[in-house]
């Protein structure tokens, strides 16, 4: 099956859901929403995903760790506790292979629901849109990090309210998919000191850093001792990599949508404060301002993933305000944003490889 089928389809599953949870009016219980559609659509979602057939970078590593013996095995062992606990279960008890890849896809979804739950129910097909927009291609290639990362987005939700005792546990759970996560700490303190108010300076910043490159990124790595071979990831400095949005069109799309959300940040900030606006917008600022440096470096743009997921709850501000504006010029930014995602979504569903699954290929002899 091609891969636009397979994302239509994903995106037929969970945007039409959302949309109709949002339509619906008050349900059994007094100032409840009835959540049916979406569940049905999660689940559904996370099965498709799941039963693929050797897509994805670290499939076939994965595929091949589950399915080999279990003892002495070095490959589990570097694993975080979670995704090899599940590994080491399934494998016990005999399960399907795949039984991982499916419960891997559906935390992502689950956290991401969680996620549009919390700020407000009416923010969920905008939250489903930008995942399929921002992490969905990546949750075939990096599967413990995107969950880690959906993780993460939701814990940034208490950050505003200073509830560290529920940030500290999320991110010690997105620490159990992976160890990048605990990077997400000191944001708890540092987030919400940081006050970008000024959009005039803001757009000097960035403009600087874009000029700039990755002439500080090139320094950075040039000062490192020989002996950060001994890093886990060291086989990865200097290597770039291609997830379909980091160079050429996808890099001017990417800025357009960054200098948009600038221009709109302070009027975002008045209308959806009590969500936490200010807190999402500092940590993906961070982000903008570093994107071009660290875009082709895989080491620190896996780190920096987690400060662009912080664009996931920023955009669907950004479009929630703009869809309800009258004004020309607020439609005409809605329309361009809104394009650049459609002509990005299609052009990754379209260039990615043709979905096999499990029921129609012959799987190899497990142990």
């Amino acid at each position: 099956m091609s891969s636009l089928s397979v994302n239509i389809i994903l995106w037929l599953l969970l945007i039409p859901s959302s949309v109709l949870v949002c339509k619906q009016k008050r349900s059994y219980k007094k100032g409840s929403v009835h959540y049916l559609p979406i569940w049905i659509g999660i689940v559904l979602a996370s099965l498709l995903v799941g039963l693929r057939w050797d897509n994805g970078g670290d499939y076939a590593n994965y595929f091949s760790i589950i399915s080999d013996s279990l003892k002495d095995n070095y490959e589990l062992e570097r694993l975080e506790f979670i995704p090899r606990y599940l590994m080491v279960l399934i494998h016990y008890f005999h399960l399907p292979f795949y039984l991982w890849f499916i419960l891997m896809a559906f935390f992502q979804l689950v956290f991401m629901f969680l996620l549009g739950h919390r700020i407000n129910y009416r923010l969920l097909p905008w939250i489903f849109i930008l995942y399929f927009y921002c992490l969905f291609p990546l949750s075939l290639i990096i599967i413990r990090q995107l969950v880690a990362l959906t993780i993460v987005s939701y814990a940034y939700t208490f950050i505003k309210p200073k509830d560290i005792l529920h940030y500290l546990l999320l991110i010690v759970l997105a620490y159990g998919f992976h160890r990048t996560s605990l990077l997400c700490i000191p944001l708890y303190w540092v987030a919400p000191r940081l006050n970008f108010c000024n959009i005039g300076a803001q757009l000097v910043i960035v403009t600087v850093f874009l000029i700039v490159g990755n002439r500080p990124v090139e320094l950075l790595w040039s000062l490192v001792p020989v002996d950060i071979t001994t890093f886990r990831y060291a086989g990865y400095l200097g290597r770039e990599y291609e997830y379909g949005t980091n160079s050429g069109l996808g890099v001017l799309f990417n800025y357009i949508r960054y200098f948009i959300i600038i221009l709109y940040s302070n009027k975002l900030k008045r209308k959806y404060e009590e969500y936490g606006f200010s807190v999402f917008y500092s940590i993906l600022f961070v982000h903008i301002c570093l994107y071009y440096a660290v875009k082709d470096d895989l080491p620190l743009s896996r780190a920096m993933m987690y400060f662009s997921v912080a664009e996931i709850l920023v955009t669907c501000f950004l479009l929630h305000y703009l869809s309800r504006s009258k004004k020309n010029l607020d439609k005409i930014s809605l329309v361009t944003v809104c394009v650049i995602i459609v002509l990005t979504m299609c052009y990754t569903a379209y260039t990615g490889p043709d979905w096999q699954f499990v029921w129609a290929v012959q799987i190899p002899y497990i142990q």
